[in-house]
């Protein structure tokens, strides 16, 4: 299934380092302070190129990771980066992204 998706957004999990071994790209929403192997201070991984790691602010701050994430979805669509096939096989791009 992940196979299928152009965006995964998930915590860390195996979902993550599933699509991230796989090159689908990945955003990976961590803790202030996360496990050992995201490292700290840093946007991305030598393990997986195509993940983007995305950290509370604060410890404890979900709502404001969560509306940065929400700020940063609608950038990579509006910039086409959901685009990783063919653009014929997508019907149109989604209209409204509704905060969860």
């Amino acid at each position: 299934m992940i196979s299928t998706l152009d965006l995964v957004i998930t915590t860390d999990t195996c979902v993550a380092h599933l699509a991230g071994a796989m090159a689908k790209p990945v955003w990976i929403l961590l803790p202030h302070l996360s496990d050992w192997r995201w490292m700290q201070e840093t946007e991305t991984t030598p393990w997986y190129p195509t993940a983007r790691l995305l950290r509370q602010s604060t410890p404890g701050d979900w709502a404001g990771l969560i509306d940065r994430v929400i700020m940063q979805l609608r950038e990579f669509f509006s910039a086409g980066q959901w685009l990783t096939t063919s653009p014929m096989e997508h019907k149109s791009l989604p209209s409204q992204l509704i905060p969860v």
